[in-house]
């Protein structure tokens, strides 16, 4: 107990005083980017104001590059996630600020700084007493924009609900904050030139609301698209205005742009290289995320649960974090994956000759534990499973069907023949390798017709290879970034290290291999795509 509050008093007093490195890495910023126009009134960058340093040695450059070139002064947003004193302290964002400060940044729009008029509590009040179910939260519009989705997908990660509830009253609180911050994103959105918005996300109403209100009064929104957490491929993206979306490619013209590129032959052989890369066991660089592979060839003879399973018919449904942003892609099925798993379970009643087995995801966050612990168990022909057995297992047992929302596991099987139901939007849903559900009726009509009726999926390989060709490989270089080398510019294969002070240290001592490369890249990009 007296180490954790050691720990914490050392983590407050880094987060108001800072240390060497964040001192250093501060008077290497400030000496670099002398250049300020914060005098300009030509208009105004607005930065994310979040603490994951990779992101912000990246933004240094963009918003200073940006801001010489357009004489715009750059100022930070900030709309926390958590309900927490660090997010809510302005004293435990002291050091942070210094940095931002360093690069010319000041603050901007920052929701501690709200104040919740009456008339907005009242309208909030009406407003939210026509939500009568999950899916009228997720639908909801405010002023023609679509931001219940995110509401939604916030409150499960604010709190770690696995699922809405609409008599919550945290729920109320923070439908009144996502309004209120529409409203004063609005306002100085009218009244301020804003030209450039740079979000770390675009995932719950915190940081995708001002995205979605910038796309539609026309605002660029560049984001810095990274895998792993922040850790890894590491590349520049403009949004589009009709697509706001967490996701680096627009897989719904995956099919379009393949048929205008040259030597397909040799793009299939790449896709096909990359499945069995990935079906090898060993670590996948396309799936960096993953902390070991679910293809890992082990000898699981000897384990009960296999030896159990060995002569039965499986189902398998691959289950998602029930708290990261389950409406991240256009739509689902389901509300949310607690809903998902409950359907499933139900119907599984129907097939009690076939038995269910619903794998966690390998990288949810850790209180899902609890979810699982206290509402759902095994019971007759239903398991619930998460490190006994992995992908390789399963493809060892009897599995006659697959079933994910959006999972890697929808083009991983289909390799196999086996057929998978996606229950919502997901990367390969232009591609009918896969069943995509259109609804619970034709999910559950789909189910019957693979189980009872038998029904095969004719896969096509090639389309299976072209999938991974566009998904995994073409979008990795498409503005040179491996000849830029962001990857060994802004972080370390160590996670830990990149999370530390010390990798502000790391920046000023390799200062000369990257500077040029990031400046090259940014201003490369920028002319390429006519920004």
């Amino acid at each position: 107990m007296l180490t954790k509050y050691i720990k914490k008093i050392k983590l407050y007093f880094y987060l108001i005083f800072g240390n060497k490195d964040s001192k250093t890495f501060q008077k290497f910023l400030s000496g670099k980017w002398k250049y300020s126009n914060n005098n300009s009134s030509k208009g105004i960058i607005l930065l994310d104001f979040f603490h994951h340093y990779p992101f912000i040695y990246f933004w240094s450059y963009l918003t200073n590059i940006l801001s010489k070139q357009n004489k715009l002064q750059v100022k930070y947003f900030y709309f926390p996630l958590y309900n927490n004193i660090t997010s809510k302290s302005s004293l435990l964002k002291r050091n942070l600020r210094s940095i931002y400060r360093s690069f010319n940044v000041e603050k901007g729009l920052d929701e501690r700084d709200f104040i919740i008029q009456k008339n907005t509590k009242l309208e909030v009040q009406k407003l939210f007493s026509r939500i009568n179910s999950k899916e009228d939260l997720i639908r909801f519009k405010y002023k023609g924009i679509h931001i219940g989705d995110l509401i939604y997908d916030s409150y499960l990660r604010s709190f770690f609900k696995c699922t809405v509830s609409l008599d919550d009253k945290k729920l109320l609180e923070l439908f009144l904050r996502a309004i209120n911050n529409f409203k004063q994103i609005e306002n100085y959105l009218d009244k301020n030139k804003v030209k450039f918005i740079i979000p770390s996300h675009i995932q719950y109403f915190q940081y995708a609301m001002l995205v979605r209100i910038a796309c539609k009064k026309n605002i660029s929104v560049l984001k810095l698209h990274s895998s792993d957490w922040g850790n890894s491929k590491f590349r520049l993206q403009k949004i589009n205005r009709n697509f706001p979306s967490e996701m680096a490619k627009d897989f719904t013209q995956f099919r379009k742009i393949f048929r205008n590129l040259k030597n397909k032959q040799q793009k299939f052989k790449l896709g096909n290289k990359i499945i069995n890369q990935r079906m090898s066991g060993n670590f996948d660089k396309s799936l960096s995320y993953m902390k070991k592979s679910s293809y890992l060839k082990k000898n699981n003879y000897n384990n009960n649960l296999f030896s159990t399973l060995k002569n039965k018919q499986i189902v398998a449904v691959f289950c998602h974090c029930f708290f990261d942003a389950p409406h991240k892609y256009r739509s689902m099925i389901f509300p949310d994956f607690y809903e998902q798993i409950n359907f499933l379970i139900k119907l599984s009643k129907k097939y009690s000759e076939f038995t269910w087995i619903f794998k966690r995801h390998p990288n949810e966050l850790p209180e899902n534990d609890k979810e699982y612990k206290n509402i759902f168990k095994n019971k007759n022909n239903v398991y619930f499973i998460k490190d006994e057995l992995n992908n390789a297992d399963l493809l060892k047992l009897n599995l006659k069907l697959a079933i994910t929302d959006h999972g890697t596991v929808a083009h991983e099987m289909a390799n196999f023949n086996i057929p998978v139901i996606n229950t919502g939007d997901n990367p390969q849903i232009k591609y009918n390798f896969n069943f995509h559900a259109k609804n619970k009726v034709n999910l559950s009509n789909i189910i019957y017709n693979i189980l009872i009726k038998k029904k095969k999926l004719k896969i096509n390989k090639k389309d299976l290879y072209e999938f991974l060709y566009m998904n995994y490989f073409y979008y990795n270089n498409l503005f040179n970034e491996e000849t830029y080398q962001l990857d060994k510019c802004l972080a370390t294969s160590d996670k830990k290290f990149n999370e530390s002070s010390k990798i502000l240290n790391f920046y000023v001592k390799n200062k000369n291999f990257a500077d040029k490369k990031i400046s090259n890249y940014i201003k490369s990009f920028i002319k390429i795509n006519k920004i």
